[in-house]
Parts: structure tokens; sequence; C-alpha cells
């Protein structure tokens, strides 16, 4: 048995990372849309459904320049402020604190799951204090535990079978973590126990694990108040407020609906002028965006004459900076960047029939270029995204004023 003790200090950055040592944590954040991108294995990015890369990767993340071998287990105790944590080992990783939809793991020989829907486990951690992290990859079984919950637990997994994995493994994997943009994440310890013959026997569970359930079911009535109901007493008044100024501007007038999400509820605002602001809830998580609204189907883009009715973000942030130069900044770089396309910055990669990167919809609805203070940059449909705390509805709250402002002149 070799038990590292990772001194913090060894963490290196990859992307866009903001980090440092404080009071012997670690402290970092993302500067960059988190979104995982499949890749084949020249390293080339996977476009389409029907194609599969063998790993998936972020373009922001923290890593550990020594590499490790199975058995081996992962201890971690870790403080985030707002979704999400996404621990990568191998050409895997596990995602924590993460809304429902679709599967919150991959397989370390990163080999796809079978089903679009992949696998998943129960995620939920708590928000704004310490808690414990431990997961065992051993050749006989796999098990997750948080703050001591053995939250899953396998014996059937891909990388136990894989002859290509075994080979990968005898060179060893590199352990990575990241987080969701601007999310803040502290790392107070980090141990990786790596075994020989001296693996702890571990217990199957006598019973099933829980599985996570989502935030509803069909007996659920989903409204505003339900939507909320598991949200920090702290994030509940944000919302609420929220709610109440947005409903009274005019002429922005937008209409509320609330609907279900794919396991969350959403609460979406949206205006005739093709303004929305949506905020998303799963329990005590949330995040919250604005952008204006895409026409999906033919017919709509050739009745309003384009892909949306109206596209103010860089007229609202040049509104914003006219106040202040940084919160437009600050807004700017909250626009989604758009990493899961092939086409980054290269419209005439778009067809007129359907996009290469985004092939589902009509007109080839790339990447929305934003310009700003001689700056440039290919968001994801336009989006800005907020994440859920105090602060950042503050801001959603100004820039939904300024858009409205504008809508008035």
């Amino acid at each position: 048995m070799k038990v590292n003790k990772i001194n913090l200090n060894s963490f290196q950055s990859k992307g866009y990372v903001l980090s440092d040592i404080i009071d012997e944590e670690l402290k970092m954040t993302t500067t960059f849309n988190t979104r995982f991108a499949r890749r084949d294995e020249n390293g080339n990015k996977v476009i389409g459904k029907k194609q599969c890369g063998n790993r998936m990767e972020v373009p922001s993340f923290i890593y550990l320049p020594d590499k490790y071998k199975l058995p081996l287990q992962i201890d971690l105790t870790v403080c985030i402020n707002a979704p999400a944590l996404h621990l990568m080992f191998g050409g895997g990783y596990l995602s924590f604190g993460v809304l429902s939809g679709g599967r919150n793991m991959q397989d370390i020989s990163g080999e796809p799951h079978s089903t679009s829907a992949g696998k998943y486990f129960n995620h939920i951690i708590p928000f704004n204090e310490f808690f414990n992290i431990s997961v065992l990859y051993d050749w006989n079984c796999m098990q997750i535990k948080v703050n001591g919950d053995l939250r899953y637990y396998s014996e059937n997994e891909r990388y136990m079978k894989s002859k290509a994995f075994l080979e990968r493994n005898r060179e060893g994997l590199e352990f990575m973590l990241t987080c969701h943009k601007h999310s803040e994440l502290i790392i107070k310890k980090c141990m990786i126990t790596e075994y020989q013959d001296d693996v702890p026997e571990r217990q199957k569970p006598a019973e099933a694990i829980t599985p996570y359930h989502r935030f509803f079911n069909k007996e659920n009535k989903i409204n505003f108040d339900f939507c909320i109901s598991e949200l920090s007493k702290e994030l509940q008044d944000e919302v609420k407020v929220t709610d109440s100024f947005i409903k009274s501007l005019k002429p922005l007038s937008p209409k509320r609906k609330i609907d279900k999400g794919d396991g969350f509820c959403r609460i979406s605002y949206i205006s005739d002028y093709g303004f929305a602001y949506h905020v998303h809830t799963d329990r005590s998580m949330a995040i919250h965006y604005m952008n204006w609204i895409l026409y999906n189907t033919h017919r709509e883009q050739e009745k309003y004459g384009g892909t949306r009715k109206r596209e103010l973000t860089g007229k609202t942030l040049s509104k914003l900076a006219e106040k202040s130069p940084e919160f437009a900044k600050r807004m700017y770089d909250n626009l989604v960047e758009c990493v899961g396309c092939a086409c980054i910055g290269v419209p005439k990669l778009c067809k007129q029939d359907g996009c290469i990167c985004c092939g589902k919809m009509p007109y080839g609805l790339c990447p929305t270029l934003i310009e700003f203070n001689g700056r440039k940059k290919s968001t994801c449909h336009g989006k800005m995204e907020f994440i859920a705390t105090p602060a950042d509805f503050t801001d959603a709250r100004k820039v939904i004023e300024v858009v409205n402002d504008i809508l008035k002149s």
C-alpha cells in the first residue's frame, strides 16, 4: 500500500483557471465554460450523436503531475459554493452537485456507455460547507461515498474488463479536478492510496443503494413555491425578489411559465420582445441565465426573418459600460462560451440546411458572435449565465433592468 498525501502546491492548472493557496487550502475557479466535449483517439472533437469518442475533456482544470495505478482510493475534503464539481480520472469523470438530466458519470476506461442516458449516481452534496468524497476503483468493485454515505456500488464497470485499459493502467492514470464556470471550489485535503494485494475487503451492500430520486414525480404539483422549496432561505428570498422585480418591468412585461425540465424545475420569464430569463432548480441546487429567444422551426424563421426576434446583448453591454465598465466586463465574461461545437469562430462551416455543430437546429444556428469593447466571443446561443449566489442574482437584476430601459427607448 502506498499512501500519497498530496501537497496542494503540487496541483498544476491548465486552461482558464484561477487558483491560489490561502490558509493552507487550495482555492480555484474557472473562467470558461466547463462543458465536456467528446474526442476520438487522435484528440479530435467528435461531431454528431452517432459518433463516439473514447474520452471526455473540459478546457479548464487542475491536475497532478504524477500518475496513479489501480487499485486505488481517492479521498477529498472540499467545499464549493454552487454547482458543480467534476472529479476526472483516467478517461472518465464523476460529477457532484449537478442539475438532474443525463449521466453524471463516465467510465474511467473512456469507453462510452451503451445507452445515450449513460449511468448516474446520487450526486447530492452540501454547499458552502466542507464535505468528504471517497472513491474506490478496484478491479472487483467500484464505490462512491459522500460523508461516509455509500452513494454508488458496482461490480460491473467497463474498465474491469477492458484489455486496453489494463495497458493504460500500467503506465499510470492522471487525476484532475474542475468546477463549473465562476463557482468557487476549495480543496482542504487530497489523498490517493494505491494498493497492491492489500486492498481492504469490500462487502457488497445487503440492500440496494437508494438511487438518486428526481426532484419531483407524477404526484407533485409543480408550482413556484414547490420549485424553490428546498433551496436555502437565502436563495429562496433572492428568487422571490427577482420574481417580483421582473414581473413589474414595463415594457418588458414577461409572462412567467413553470414547467419540468429533465428532472428539474424550470421557472421561465418570457417577453414578447424575444427576451427570456430562466431559473432552474433541483432540490438545493440552482442556476439562472438569460438569452434572446431562438426560433427553432423554418416557419418561425421565415416569418420573423431570422433565427431571433431580437439580439440586443451587445447593446446591453454597451449601456452597462456607460455606468460601470468593470461591471459590463464581468457580464461579458458571464456569456457562455460554446465548446461543444466544431465551428467555434468559423461560421462559414455552417450549412444553410443545418449546422454541422448543432445539426438538429435548422438554418445553421452556430455560436452567436458577441462583440464588446474590442473583444469577440462565440457564445452558446448568446446565453448569459449566473451561479446561484445572492451577488449573482443582484447582477442579473441589474442586467434585466438595462434591457428594459433599452426597450423603452
